[in-house]
């Protein structure tokens, strides 16, 4: 199949992945990540559409901004950057920002005029400003010489103290807690700054602080203590598209079992039709089969514990980041 991409021209190659879905043939991206000179232009256009009025919910054309974004930032496309942040500012492309956050990263310094501005952004999406410090946490840890400048951003996205060690909140005044706030005072914990310790133990002490995302005084205390950093996630196209197509396999699997288990919660039903069963002994067989179905469905996919890493590789616990209730 590798060759069979290989003979093809760039048109070809972009409408291969236009229609490729959610986990795009791996010999397609090994192909194009060979093909810069001809394909940028073609994924900066496809990166910028905006989505047909007549796409259905599972056209695959969905799937294509998010393919010809990994490519660019692949080829560290520095024209992509400008269509990317203006792209996360539309509330309706808020779910972007789980696909690259950490991807972005790559660009490292480059990013930051844009990540500052996205941050401080008090119109832009609070999903989207709450993702910033992760970004550049990652710029951060992946490249120490441009540590202390992604650490000035975070710090000043938090408020100032006054002589009197008072915060200065900005107006208009936001409500409490202040979850980016708290994501920024998360990330600088987790780089060990110890400049921005004033500012932070402030916000936990007027209760800007949402202590969902890190905990109380005591485990940010905890967490600034500790001598290591968060592993660096470094961009690499293939093992993210690996993971993909993993993880689709596993949905997959998920979806089979759970037809398996309603085809048989519906043959329950067919055998016990003829006795007429009450209301409530039927309720309570049905209850008792939902039960077993979502034990049997929840096994199949891998248990993170609450105190565990977050799996996206934030650094932070999974309670305090994807495991929120």
């Amino acid at each position: 199949m590798t060759e069979n991409y290989r003979a093809m021209s760039a048109p070809e190659l972009l409408r291969q992945i236009e229609m490729a879905g959610r986990a795009p043939d791996l010999d397609l991206m090994r192909v194009c990540m060979d093909r810069r000179l001809d394909l940028s232009a073609g994924l900066l256009e496809m990166l910028a559409a905006p989505p047909g009025a007549d796409w259905t919910q599972d056209d695959p054309r969905w799937y294509a901004a998010v393919h010809a974004g990994h490519l660019l930032i692949h080829f560290r496309e520095a024209q992509a950057i400008p269509i990317f942040f203006r792209l996360l500012r539309e509330p309706e492309n808020r779910n972007l920002i789980e696909w690259f956050e950490q991807p972005l990263a790559a660009y490292g310094m480059a990013l930051f005029p844009e990540a500052e501005a996205l941050l401080n952004d008090t119109t832009a999406p609070e999903g989207v400003r709450y993702a910033m410090p992760t970004t550049l946490q990652e710029i951060a840890v992946q490249f120490p010489t441009e540590r202390a400048q992604a650490q000035t951003i975070l710090r000043n996205a938090l408020p100032a103290l006054d002589t009197r060690g008072k915060l200065i909140i900005p107006k208009p005044r936001p409500e409490k807690p202040n979850v980016v706030w708290s994501f920024t005072a998360t990330s600088l914990a987790l780089l060990n700054d110890i400049s921005s310790r004033a500012q932070i133990e402030a916000l936990y002490r007027d209760g800007w602080m949402d202590e969902s995302v890190m905990g109380d005084l005591g485990e940010y205390t905890e967490l600034l203590a500790k001598s290591e950093t968060p592993s660096p996630y470094p961009f690499n196209l293939l093992e993210t598209y690996q993971e993909i197509n993993a993880s689709a396999e596993r949905e997959k699997e998920w979806e089979a079992k759970r037809q398996e288990i309603l085809a048989q919660q519906e043959k329950i039903k067919q055998r016990s039709a003829p006795a007429a069963p009450s209301a409530s002994s039927a309720a309570s067989a049905v209850a008792r089969n939902d039960a077993a179905a979502a034990q049997t469905i929840r096994r199949a996919a891998p248990k993170v514990g609450r105190n565990d890493p977050c799996p996206c590789g934030s650094g932070r616990k999974y309670k305090h980041c994807h495991g929120k209730a």
